[in-house]
């Protein structure tokens, strides 16, 4: 039996958007991603998708599993085993090895993502990494990535249904669907010290995309993109504040009018507005996208 927790890393891991980890991390690579924010072969990797199991099981470690969720009957997927472990910094018995196989409806999310880029024969595809609901600036960063990309691909990261519906709802108020892919996927599994900001450029990479958008608040992805960008095969577009002016018209710090008034749009203030059960303004968030938050789970 696994954890939620694990359950989540099992997610990520079956989907192929972490590669080219392919499997609960084993004790060389946990342990320099710790301290260098890289794999055990030397490639850029900050995520730690790991797995617990009884510490029994390190007497005599079996060739394979199968995963099944705490309370389930039904295994969620099958792992070569390559060894088990005590984790020195947790003390948690982990086991690392290969996903072989998985039921979970993310599996094969990157492979699936990729063929339809293919179909719409996008060559320069744009990615958005989420892990909240959208607002007007978003959007308006979204419209510009499409002028001059082929496709939009939209990673929503988190397990809350309000922000996924109101996503959503942002993406088909503000642009036509035929060339946007949305993803949804749990909250990444465990981060480094560092955060996760490599892994968020990992994930738009496998999905397709060689250009990240980057909002205000995505300046430490857009840093470690600029260092091992050769590396992680993808660039990532400058971040920047978002504005609204008085007439509704949204403009970037870069083309802001020089003394003009105007209003920057901040996620944590919406939030705040929208934990009161406060609808903002329509010229800071889309009232598709407020309706589909404030919306009872």
């Amino acid at each position: 039996e696994i954890e939620m927790d694990d359950t989540r890393a099992i997610s990520w891991l079956a989907s192929g958007l972490l590669s080219p980890v392919h499997g609960p991390m084993g004790s060389k690579d946990l342990t320099r991603v710790r301290k260098e924010r890289r794999l055990e072969r030397g490639l850029l990797f900050d995520a730690t998708p790991t797995l617990a199991v009884p510490p029994a099981l390190a007497d005599a470690p079996p060739p394979s599993a199968k995963l099944v969720p705490r309370g389930a009957s039904m295994p969620i997927a099958d792992v070569d085993v390559a060894e088990v472990f005590r984790d020195e910094e947790t003390g948690a018995t982990l086991l690392g090895g290969t996903l072989v196989s998985s039921s979970l409806p993310e599996a094969g999310v990157a492979r699936h993502t990729r063929a339809r880029l293919d179909r719409l024969g996008a060559t320069v595809v744009a990615g958005l990494f989420t892990e909240r609901a959208l607002h007007r600036g978003d959007e308006y960063l979204c419209r510009v990535a499409l002028e001059t990309c082929d496709a939009l691909v939209v990673v929503i990261a988190t397990a809350s249904p309000r922000h996924r519906r109101a996503v959503r709802a942002s993406l088909a108020a503000a642009l036509s669907p035929e060339r946007v892919i949305v993803i949804e996927m749990p909250d990444l599994p465990g981060a480094s010290d560092g955060g996760l900001e490599i892994a968020r450029a990992v994930v738009l990479r496998n999905a397709g995309a060689s250009i990240a958008i980057a909002r205000e608040e995505d300046g430490a992805l857009a840093r470690i993109a600029e260092r091992g960008a050769k590396e992680l095969a993808v660039s990532v577009r400058p971040p920047v504040a978002t504005f609204s002016l008085p007439s509704g018209e949204l403009r970037t710090a870069r083309t802001l009018p020089t003394g003009g008034k105007a209003e920057e749009i901040s996620w944590p203030a919406l939030a705040r507005a929208l934990e009161r059960g406060e609808r903002p303004s329509p010229r800071l968030m889309s009232p598709e996208a407020v309706t589909a938050f404030l919306a009872v789970d």
